[in-house]
């Protein structure tokens, strides 16, 4: 017997998103939700992009190569739906060099297409400064939680590599907050030592 009822069933926790590659034909035209770009070792490996996982890689016991891709959550006015754009390693250096001057990448517009009209051809990006304000934007999906979850990796993993970017985000904040004028306090020579 069907058990009926007045709404959907209560989702905690992250929806998966898809992530999507660069397509052949047409281009990529979107807003960026994340703040930053977010990447990793990849490789091809079971017919699909996994996380390098070493020391304990089975890809790169096997020899797969590896390769770098960063990904961002976007949301793309065209289809009115969030995804997580996959960015290979070319053209994340172009993206970082690009975004050089901005606080954020949340709300830049991002345009992103092949040089030509080829699988493998190279990835190529525009980016245009924000223009809306961030409170006006859907709220940005954990892109780790995310790919954990893509990826099928633990969680605990997870946890411990987020607590460890807060430690070291909150050293940089107090490192910065100690300056004075330029000028290292004294106690900065003993707190960088460390």
């Amino acid at each position: 017997m069907p058990q009926w009822s007045s709404s959907p069933p209560d989702r905690s926790g992250p929806r998966p998103l898809p992530i999507i590659r660069t397509p052949i034909a047409k281009p990529i035209v979107a807003t960026i939700l994340s703040d930053a770009m977010m990447g990793c070792p990849t490789h091809f490996w079971g017919g699909r992009t996994t996380p390098c996982e070493a020391p304990d890689c089975e890809a790169c016991n096997a020899g797969s190569p590896t390769r770098w891709h960063g990904y961002l959550v976007i949301f793309s006015e065209q289809q009115r739906t969030s995804a997580i754009l996959e960015i290979p390693d070319a053209a994340a250096e172009q993206l970082t060099l690009l975004a050089y001057s901005l606080p954020t990448l949340r709300g830049a517009k991002i345009k992103v297409t092949r040089s030509k009209a080829t699988r493998n051809a190279r990835v190529l990006i525009e980016l245009q400064a924000p223009t809306i304000e961030q409170k006006n934007l859907p709220r940005a999906a954990d892109l780790q939680t995310l790919l954990a979850l893509i990826w099928k990796l633990p969680t605990t993993a997870l946890v411990a590599a987020t607590d460890a970017q807060k430690a070291i985000t909150l050293r940089i904040d107090e490192e910065i907050m100690r300056k004075r004028n330029g000028k290292p306090l004294p106690s900065d020579v003993e707190h960088v030592q460390r």
